[in-house]
């Protein structure tokens, strides 16, 4: 099962995040865990490295931005899968900075965003698990 953050402030986009999920669950036999997140700094608090495979983050939220957030997020891990979620194509040059791997346009086509979170699951770390 893949673990999921969604900081996104707009439940409605929040939803529709997560129903793309749902449909890759039943497309591509994968498993989504999601919780989210209505603001950077709520995400920020509660964050633990490893805790999540993938991070989809909003750019322009109140207080501070998704753009500042990921900053926050690169200093304590490195290592997770971030795909801003945005109608801001601009900022895609600042994603290098935080080393983020897709960008996704609102508003969200599921048959590119299946895409862009195939290409990512692929570039997790593959977890085992020890059996007794």
């Amino acid at each position: 099962m893949i673990q999921v953050a969604i900081v996104e402030d707009d439940i409605v986009e929040r939803k529709r995040i997560c129903e793309c999920l749902n449909y890759l669950e039943s497309s591509e036999n994968l498993k989504f865990h999601t919780t989210e997140f209505s603001t950077g700094a709520s995400f920020l608090d509660k964050y633990e490295p490893g805790e999540y495979g993938i991070v989809f983050m909003d750019i322009e939220m109140p207080g501070i931005n998704g753009m500042d957030t990921a900053k926050a997020l690169r200093k304590m891990d490195g290592s997770v899968a971030l795909i801003f979620v945005t109608n801001l194509a601009q900022f895609a040059i600042d994603g290098y900075e935080v080393d983020a791997i897709d960008f996704i346009l609102k508003p969200i086509n599921k048959y590119s965003f299946a895409i862009k979170v195939k290409r990512a699951v692929n570039r997790l770390p593959q977890k085992t698990e020890d059996f007794i």
